[in-house]
């Protein structure tokens, strides 16, 4: 049976999605030349540039500049994100977009910290700042920090309850004192907040492939769970490293890290839920996933028009698991469970804009 879910995670990618921990700061579309100089000094435009648009600049830019699958950044791009640092800095010094800036282009070196507590000094009420503290005191491991933020951005309510949903999903779909690799901030930040002010599944730990990536704390946390050494620098070679070197270790990959980055590691992935365990053994994942949908999850708002585009994205990932109960059912004599798994996945999958793919893979079942 697993041969058939991997088949089907690498044969319907599109519907596996993910956001990249910096991506999430660009709250509008803009774009950005990815030239040698920013540009943003020229002098036609010298007076008009304000702080914010250099703010948006930066943003766009880094987004635009990092690999989907490695979530690197090359030398000639950060170069580039440099010099709109600069620029910034020559024009807005004070600002609360440059030291917010200054702090993103660190890579969240805690040496940069303190551009970040500037920010927070000129605008503590604005919540892209949030996930930024988290962050760094997960990165220094202090918990209290973490705590005092994870609260923050809650109350805030700026993430929708599909995507705390989903999360709590995630948390139920693993086993006890599981290690899980995220990819961003929505498979990240609400994970911890379930954690640290729901207090729920504070067994799981969650390795976020952007902070993995500081060395650092990649030799501290990763000793912490006694894991071997690593070599690789790159995230995902990261990832591949650890569970070949710990398969006695509880470790799954979430949904959102691309399956396409980690393709020579699916003939020992397991759908187990809304993430990929990983197992050295062949074992009864649907069995497990079952129990996780039927008993677990949290699914009342599936059922719901869903209007939030995250939320929408984020929801393509349980047509995976769905497809694989409706034909699970199916082959156990349960035909009406079998309709209700395909209809959620169809709604799911029109949501999200992947209709057509799931007709299509559906028609070709039959």
């Amino acid at each position: 049976m697993n041969r058939l879910l991997i088949i089907l995670i690498f044969f319907v990618p599109s519907i596996f999605v993910g956001q990249a921990v910096d991506v999430s700061k660009a709250k509008k579309e803009t774009e950005a030349t990815k030239t040698e100089s920013s540009d943003l000094l020229d002098t036609d435009q010298f007076s008009i540039q304000s702080a914010d648009n250099y703010k948006k600049s930066y943003i766009a830019l880094k987004r635009n500049a990092v690999n989907k699958y490695s979530k690197e950044i090359s030398s000639e791009e950060q170069k580039n994100l440099n010099a709109i640092v600069t620029d910034l800095e020559s024009m807005h010094s004070e600002s609360y977009e440059y030291h917010y800036i200054a702090y993103l282009n660190s890579n969240q070196d805690p040496q940069a910290f303190h551009h970040l507590e500037k920010a927070y000094e000129i605008y503590p009420n604005n919540v892209e700042l949030y996930d930024d503290f988290i962050a760094h005191y997960e990165l220094t491991n202090n918990r209290q920090g973490k705590n005092q933020f994870c609260k923050k951005l809650a109350e805030s309510n700026t993430i929708a309850q599909g995507i705390m949903d989903y999360n709590y999903n995630v948390l139920m779909s693993l086993e006890p004192n599981a290690i899980l690799f995220t990819n961003g901030a929505d498979d990240t930040y609400p994970l911890w907040i379930w954690q640290e002010i729901h207090n729920k599944r504070t067994d799981v730990t969650v390795l976020n492939l952007d902070l993995i990536q500081n060395l650092e704390y990649q030799k501290v946390k990763l000793k912490s769970l006694n894991i071997y050494p690593i070599k690789s620098k790159e995230p995902v070679e990261i990832v591949k490293e650890v569970v070949k070197n710990n398969s006695n270790r509880p470790i799954n990959i979430a949904l959102t890290i691309n399956p396409k980055a980690l393709i020579d590691l699916k003939s020992k992935l397991y759908l187990t839920g809304l993430v990929l365990k990983y197992s050295e053994k062949e074992i009864d994942n649907v069995t497990m996933l079952q129990n996780n949908w039927e008993f677990s999850f949290n699914t009342e708002s599936l059922n719901k028009t869903v209007t939030n585009t995250t939320t929408k994205k984020m929801n393509n990932n349980y047509i995976l698991p769905l497809l694989v109960l409706s034909g699970y059912y199916s082959d156990n004599g349960k035909t009406s469970e079998a309709k209700s798994s395909e209809t959620l996945a169809l709604k799911l999958a029109s949501e999200g804009g992947k209709e057509l793919e799931v007709k299509k893979y559906i028609e070709a079942k039959k």
